[in-house]
């Protein structure tokens, strides 16, 4: 008997549908599960979840990136803000010398 099961890389990224000859070549990497399978190899993830009746789905790597690329921003833009709210806090004199030491860190990455 022939059994089919969905083969991931190391990373949960999806690479085949293979036929293993019996449940004890299965591994760690398999999904038994899955059993067919017409997702490109290499361009979808699996991402686990309980409450999936599959355990599980494939995620597009694109929407992945995308969603890694959009937290980053909204850490750096909150860092931002954390920044300017810091500084308001401070006395006059010193947000000026904040700001000038700021501009020259910035032109020093620059050149």
């Amino acid at each position: 008997m022939t059994i089919r099961a969905a083969l991931l890389d190391a990373s949960g990224v999806f690479l085949r549908v293979d036929a293993l000859s019996s449940p004890a070549d299965l591994t760690a990497r398999h999904l038994a599960q899955i059993t067919e399978c017409d997702l490109p190899a290499g361009a979808y993830r699996w991402i686990a979840d309980d409450a999936n009746p599959y355990g599980g789905a494939f995620w597009p790597l694109t929407w992945l990136k995308r969603i890694a690329d959009d937290l980053a921003e909204e850490a750096r833009l909150a860092a931002r803000k954390a920044d300017r709210e810091r500084r308001a806090l401070l006395p006059p004199a010193a947000q000026v010398a904040e700001i000038q030491a700021s501009k020259g860190r910035r032109a020093k990455t620059r050149t």
